[in-house]
């Protein structure tokens, strides 16, 4: 597996983005975007799920926290696919779900105000790795629950089965993005057209 860390967050929620921390996973060289705490971290700032300017709310990010991210991302990669194929839902995959879910931060955003009166959320703080898995858990219960379950597609790209949220125009999108999968398909096709030409 190789490694980048060119970042997906074109899928249409937190959850599947985090699951497109590997792409290309039905290639002969899928890509690990997450292979190293520091990359993890990374993610989680790109993601807006912590904040590295806070002094005061600053993560270390360990080994163990890695690998049980790869255990959530996983778990959530074969759900979510049987999921929109329709297949049974494994049983385990819903344990680990729900345990995950179950750190999600559960404090409420407190309502304050400043010295001018004017009125601001101030965000509960993020105080734990596992809080953050757990809200990743959480987002994807709310997705295949919640109005756009009906919307998740997979991706038509030959080399990726990337899931992601349809909010098109009709409802018409082929690809998790049209400028990798979809373009890599146009060329292919492209390709593909030009060798017919010279063999005929």
């Amino acid at each position: 597996m190789t490694n980048s860390n060119d970042f997906r967050f074109d899928l249409g929620s937190l959850s599947l983005n985090f699951i497109a921390t590997v792409g290309s996973r039905n290639s002969l060289h899928p890509i690990e975007r997450m292979s190293s705490p520091i990359l993890f971290k990374q993610w989680l700032i790109k993601s807006s799920l912590i904040d590295d300017n806070d002094n005061d709310n600053q993560l270390t990010i360990t080994q163990s926290d890695l690998e049980q991210a790869i255990i959530l991302r996983e778990t959530l990669h074969r759900f979510i696919h049987d999921f929109v194929h329709q297949k049974k839902i494994n049983d385990q995959d819903l344990q680990v779900i729900n345990h995950f879910a179950s750190y999600a931060n559960t404090h409420f955003p407190q309502l304050c105000k400043d010295i001018n009166n004017n009125l601001y959320i101030e965000p509960s703080k993020i105080q734990s790795v596992n809080e953050i898995l757990g809200s990743i858990a959480v987002d994807i219960i709310q997705l295949v629950t919640g109005e756009e379950k009906m919307l998740l597609r997979e991706c038509g790209g030959f080399s990726c089965d990337g899931i992601y949220v349809d909010r098109s125009r009709g409802f018409r999108r082929l690809w998790c993005s049209s400028k990798t999968c979809g373009n890599a398909e146009r060329v292919d096709r492209h390709r593909t057209k030009y060798r017919t030409k010279s063999t005929s």
